[in-house]
This record gives C-alpha cells, sequence and structure tokens, in this order.
C-alpha cells in the first residue's frame, strides 16, 4: 500500500500540535475514541479508510528529515507572495532577509573531546550524533544548529531552515542551501544579511549569481580596530541593526510557541530534524493559517498554536 507524501506531513503536523514525540505515541493516538481524533482520521488514511501501521509510520517517518529543508524553502518562495512582508501600509520596505544559526543543546550531557577521540561514550545518555561548537555569545555547547532564513520585515517569516550537528560552519552550510533546497529564492529578494561567520568569498559569489547583495560584519584585521570608519560603514550600520531587530525577535517568538529551540527534543540528528524542522514548518503554516483567516500576521502565533 503506497500512502502519499502529503499524508505523512499531514500526520507529522498532528504529532507537533498534539505534542506527540513519535510516530509510535502517533499510532497509539489515532485510535482514541475522541471527536478531535475521529475528525482527523480522513486527512491520515485512504479513501478506504485504512491507515498505516506503526511500522510504516516509523519508517515513512524516518525519511522526512532531508525532505523538510526542501519542504519549508518550498512553503517558503509561497509566503511572501501571499504575505507581502516588505510591505505595510503605504510604506515599503527594502527586500531584505536575514541568516542565521541557534544553538540547541543536546540531551543527555556532553561528550568531552577526550572521549569522543578515544570513541568512548560514559553514559548511552550521550547524544553521540551532536557536536561541539563556540559562540561569543553562548560560549561552548554540545549539540546542533537550527539554521534559519527569515525576512528582516515587520512579517518575520521564515523562507529557509535546517538542522545540524554544531561543529557544522554556518557559512559552509549556507553554501549548501543556496546550492540545494534555497537555490530557487523568491525574486524579491536583494540583501541578505549576516554575522562575521558568513563573510565568505565562495557564499557571496553565490548570492551575487542571485542578484543579492550579502552584507555582514567584519573582522578585525591589524590596526583597524573598531569604530570601523571604511566608506559605507553607516548603511551597514543600519542594516545590521535591521538584522538583530528581526533574528532576535523571530528566535524569542519560537521559543514561546515551541519547547524545542534551546534543548534538542530527542537524541539523534534525524530525531532531531523530524521535530524541530516540523516545528519550523509548523510555524509557517500557522502564518499562512493568520493571512487566511484576515488575522494580524505574527500576533498571538501561541494561543493559535494551542487551540488548534
Amino acid at each position: 500500500m503506497v500512502y502519499s507524501e502529503a499524508l505523512i506531513v499531514k500526520a507529522l503536523v498532528v504529532m507537533l500540535v498534539r505534542h506527540l514525540q513519535s510516530p509510535y505515541a502517533l499510532d497509539a493516538y489515532l485510535p482514541m475514541q475522541t471527536t478531535a481524533v475521529q475528525q482527523l482520521h480522513p486527512y491520515l488514511s485512504l479513501p478506504n479508510g485504512q491507515r498505516p501501521t506503526r511500522r510504516t509510520w516509523e519508517r515513512r517517518m524516518g525519511q522526512l528529515p532531508q525532505r523538510l529543508p526542501t519542504l519549508i524553502a518550498c512553503l517558503g518562495r509561497q509566503l511572501p507572495v501571499l504575505l507581502q512582508p516588505w510591505q505595510q501600509g503605504d510604506q515599503e520596505y527594502g527586500h531584505t532577509t536575514a541568516i542565521d544559526t541557534t544553538p540547541i543543546k543536546a540531551r543527555g550531557g556532553v561528550w568531552h573531546s577526550k572521549d569522543k577521540q578515544a570513541g568512548i561514550a560514559p553514559s548511552t545518555a550521550i547524544d553521540t550524533e551532536a557536536g561541539w561548537s563556540r559562540s561569543q555569545y553562548h560560549g561552548w555547547w554540545w549539540g546542533y544548529k537550527l539554521h534559519l532564513l527569515v525576512t528582516a520585515a515587520p512579517h518575520w517569516l521564515p523562507l529557509g531552515a535546517d538542522l545540524t550537528p554544531a561543529n557544522v560552519g554556518d557559512n559552509t552550510h549556507a553554501r549548501r542551501l543556496l546550492q540545494g533546497p534555497l537555490q530557487d529564492l523568491p525574486g524579491e529578494v536583494r540583501i541578505m544579511l549576516g554575522d562575521q561567520l558568513y563573510n565568505d568569498k565562495q557564499l557571496r559569489t553565490l548570492c551575487a549569481d542571485r542578484n543579492i547583495d550579502l552584507v555582514t560584519t567584519r573582522r578585525n584585521q591589524g590596526s583597524k580596530q573598531y569604530p570601523h570608519t571604511d566608506g559605507g560603514v553607516d548603511v551597514r550600520r543600519v542594516l545590521h541593526a535591521l538584522r538583530s531587530q528581526t533574528i532576535e525577535p523571530v528566535n524569542a517568538q519560537f521559543k514561546k510557541v515551541f519547547d524545542c529551540i534551546t534543548q534538542a527534543p530527542a537524541r539523534g540528528l534525524k530525531r532531531n530534524q523530524l521535530l524541530i524542522l516540523g516545528a519550523v514548518f509548523v510555524f509557517q503554516l500557522l502564518l499562512l493559517l493568520q493571512w487566511f483567516d484576515n488575522r494580524p500576521v505574527g500576533t498571538g502565533v501561541k494561543a493559535l498554536f494551542l487551540a488548534a
């Protein structure tokens, strides 16, 4: 029996809305004799009423993580067309996006470098698929990175996302995204804002090929200390302020709605990709639902999620 990808994605949305952490929990939830569950059956079954078995749920859900970045990017191309995030009333904002990573700590403790190099995991609770990374703000952490591209405008719309171990470079994975799921960004995008980790020549070339200007903070070189006084510094200062006013609120809003943004909800890369990237996809759907219902987009997202 062949079940469409759309049916499996619908099941993932139900999992996240109902706080079900695994396909096993979903399979146990669906036979419940409640009105809410009975209303879901037509969407999670074939026309003859047949539903996937537990093993089918597990197998098909296991294939979704590699598809989610593409699905998020696909919906991310449609959202700006409908929601017009760069236009508010008579005021038009530059067609600008912001790219950044969010640290997500792994569950079960850390895997110290000396033990990792020796291939010894002191505890079975350690998530051995995570990685080490360091930032000026968060210091060292063992876990994952959520790579996120959003619109820098009054409406913060996720355009692309992916999850990797924390040791994957921000610039390296940004190049992979632009050559993969994000190779067809919305045509309106003209500027991409990033921190100094994205100040990468190859990434700049990929952006230029798409008529996008990559604007990043700059590292100090030699005697050139802050504040920078080179040409264009005033424009960059305004753009970097816009970036910080975009990424931080998006992370704060995401934290309010979902519990998976600070600590990984599961162990293992694929399971975390399923739940965290699935949460990004659901967030996109919530914004789309607000637009369909003529509600203020981005306001009251958590209440809408809890009421779903």
